[in-house]
């Protein structure tokens, strides 16, 4: 079942289709982000009433659907989304916060009490890692593909 945005202000050049399956990769954001996502597109609330329950102007909320909509589509965020269960719970743990949450360098540091630099290095390894598990995936679902077995 596919459902359309409800509100037209929310709607990005690009227009996501978005199903269950994307509403479903809302359970991976911050939980204000999950619970925005899910007033505005799943139960159609509009940006302005949002808006005056959190006290801030609507364009914000509108913008911030916007991004989070974007992200939810996102091919970084799905290949990320798809490796969690594969990876370490601490890697895992760490690409879920800057994959699908977004949080930038910065709350991670403070987060994790990690300077600049180990946060760098564990993401580039996380994301070579992310990397390798979707070429895999992709390689074991594609119709042209013959295991060692079927040879």
């Amino acid at each position: 079942m596919t459902l359309p945005l409800k509100e037209g202000t929310c709607l990005a050049k690009d227009r996501p289709v978005l199903d269950e399956r994307v509403l479903g990769r809302a359970e991976l954001l911050r939980q204000g982000d999950r619970e925005l996502i899910e007033a505005v597109l799943e139960r159609g609330q509009s940006a302005a009433s949002v808006a005056r329950m959190m006290g801030t102007p609507p364009r914000t909320v509108q913008s911030r659907v916007r991004r989070l909509t974007r992200r939810l589509t996102s091919r970084s965020f799905l290949e990320a989304a798809r490796a969690l269960s594969l990876l370490s719970p601490h890697d895992a743990a760490l690409a879920r916060m800057r994959y699908c949450q977004g949080a930038t360098y910065g709350e991670l540091c403070r987060e994790l009490k990690l300077t600049l630099h180990q946060v760098r290095r564990n993401l580039d390894r996380i994301a070579a890692q992310v990397e390798t598990i979707g070429r895999i995936s992709r390689t074991a679902l594609s119709p042209g593909h013959r295991s060692a077995d079927s040879a």
